[in-house]
């Protein structure tokens, strides 16, 4: 009694453990759930719950759900530190070693992320290439569905690493596969930005109509959401357009939407509209007026254009100690320009052969793998094969054999037969019409009208006719009830084969034989010898040749089966 209650408390005890631990893992999988759902939107709060949990998921689980939860917190992480644009390319053995190998076998719901971060790390080594790639797989791991807002950040990924590789047709197929997802998506937020990119595309493939209208798309998108980077930025990009159209009014209207702009950080937009404005209509002072602004605020490109600018207002001004200067640093941003583009192409080429190297090196190990997987199909079919050879074969040994046994029958019957014949049984076994043995049935047919009638053949040396061979076949028939019947079973007789044995039948020479059916003498003795090994196959055969076969099968008390 005590021993059976001390086993139900340690039943109870397992079952409290193992509730203990299965809530506890609820309760952190809820909260990954969570600050999943507010990486996005609010990055800090995310931050601050994975925060609160980081001691329990560091815990040694020994369950396949202990390891998971670990697994999704660290991709949650990386996750929130791209959201913080933190760089993340420190998580790539992480993501391509550990997660994508796990969430591929054991949780798929979380591979398409983990194959997107795997994107993001190559996208910011500079592995463009290898990016796509990544990118690629995850469009492919994605499940069908309400995931339009997933695929369309995808393809958006997709048409910036194109675009910055110049390669503006995919980038643009892509961009509109991102537009069309964000649409069906109502993500407002995104959408201007795909716009602004696609127009970028249009503008860099010097099709400024088109850029104009995805700009003046954006411009809108981004005034419904409050989005002034997106404003200004397709602002610049429609001045710029308009400008080149030779459209002032219109660029100055967009100029001064672009310096009304709340957005500080991209106030150098507006200064390098304003100068490239003003320089074409040789307003000198605001040129200068706006250049100056813009070299205290713009990047290498924007001093490039305020440079140029200064330099050629102070020649027009007769200033040329001024002009020179300028036209110095803006040849010094002129080389930068340059090199920093060339390090960029040799960047992208220096990817692009890395990632061929890979390519090769994964068609290699593809190729070797296919190999072994036909060599394995080969041996398995060969096994199949040659099993169903030796079934085959033992089918047929069977078959020989019980042939063999149903000859051996036969002409054990035969000689069991005759033995009664030689005995003048008839009157207890068989059953004669007017004969009493055996020759008397061969002299009936031989003195039968048809029988006649072939050896007058002979002496007219005339070819019986095909009703001729009818009348003979029913003749011996009627004479020899089991003729016929015996002969194909002991073999399946040829029409001219069984004709033959007809003639031996109405015991007919050789050569008669052979004249009756057009054949020569040694034609129709080769036959008769190939005839009866047929039938009898290597086993000893009873009777010495084909006539003295046909002689003793056929009547009621002959070989009949």
């Amino acid at each position: 009694m005590a021993k059976k209650t001390y086993c139900i408390s340690f039943l109870f005890l397992l079952l409290f453990l193992f509730s203990c631990t299965t809530r506890e893992e609820r309760e952190l999988s809820a909260m990954l759930d969570r600050a999943d759902s507010l990486a996005e939107s609010n990055p800090d709060s995310a931050l601050a719950i994975l925060s609160q949990i980081v001691l329990s998921i560091g815990k040694e689980g020994s369950g396949v759900v202990a390891k998971s939860l670990r697994m999704r917190y660290a991709l949650l992480r990386v996750k929130i530190d791209d959201k913080h644009y933190r760089p993340i390319t420190s998580y790539e053995h992480l993501v391509t070693d550990t997660l994508l190998p796990y969430f591929r076998h054991h949780d798929s719901k979380w591979l398409p992320t983990a194959l997107f971060y795997a994107g993001r790390i190559c996208a910011d080594k500079g592995d463009a290439p290898q990016a796509i790639d990544y990118y690629q797989q995850t469009l492919d791991a994605l499940p069908e569905g309400d995931n339009d807002r997933s695929r369309g950040l995808v393809h958006i990924q997709i048409g910036w690493l194109f675009l910055y590789q110049e390669l503006y047709e995919e980038a643009i197929s892509h961009l509109k596969h991102a537009y069309q997802c964000e649409l069906e998506a109502k993500d407002s937020i995104y959408m201007a930005h795909t716009l602004q990119a696609i127009g970028t595309c249009y503008l860099k493939t010097n099709s400024e109509d088109s850029a104009y209208v995805y700009f003046n798309k954006a411009l809108t998108m981004a005034l419904q959401g409050g989005n002034d980077y997106v404003k200004n930025e397709a602002l610049e990009q429609m001045a710029h357009i308009s400008i080149w159209k030779k459209d002032f009014q219109k660029a100055r209207a967009y100029l001064n939407m672009t310096l009304g702009s709340k957005d500080s950080s991209t106030i150098h937009v507006a200064y390098t509209v304003a100068v490239m404005l003003h320089y074409e209509q040789n307003h000198s002072d605001s040129v200068l007026f706006y250049a100056h602004k813009l070299l205290k605020v713009g990047n290498i490109y924007n001093r490039y254009t305020a440079y140029k600018a200064l330099a050629s207002i102070y020649l027009k001004k007769g200033q040329p100690e001024l002009a020179l200067e300028y036209q110095n640093k803006w040849e010094e941003c002129d080389d930068s320009i340059r090199k920093q583009k060339n390090t960029e192409t040799l960047a992208r080429m220096h990817s692009l052969y890395n990632y061929q190297l890979r390519e090769k090196e994964n068609t290699k190990l593809i190729q070797e793998k296919n190999r072994q997987k036909l060599i394995l199909i080969i041996s398995f079919f060969s096994f199949i094969t040659i099993i169903l050879m030796l079934i085959v074969i033992i089918l047929r040994i069977k078959e020989q054999k019980r042939r063999i046994q149903d000859r051996l029958e036969q002409i054990q019957k035969l000689q069991y037969r005759e033995s009664i014949i030689r005995k003048e049984q008839s009157g207890e076994i068989i059953a004669l019409s007017s004969e009493d043995n055996l020759k008397s049935l061969h002299e009936r047919l031989l003195n039968s009208s048809i029988a006649i009638q072939f050896y007058e053949r002979i002496q007219t040396e005339t070819i019986p006719k095909e009703e001729d061979w009818t009348k003979l076949e029913q003749e011996v028939s009627k004479t020899f009830p089991y003729f016929k019947r015996t002969l194909y079973r002991l073999y399946p007789l040829k029409e001219q084969e069984f004709r033959i044995c007809l003639l031996l039948k109405i015991q007919m020479r050789n050569k008669d034989v052979a004249q009756l059916i057009s054949r020569t003498h040694n034609a129709i003795t080769m036959a008769s010898n190939r005839l009866i090994k047929k039938m009898f196959g290597k086993e000893e055969c009873p009777y010495k040749d084909l006539r003295e076969l046909v002689l003793a099968v056929g009547a009621e008390y002959g070989l009949c089966m």
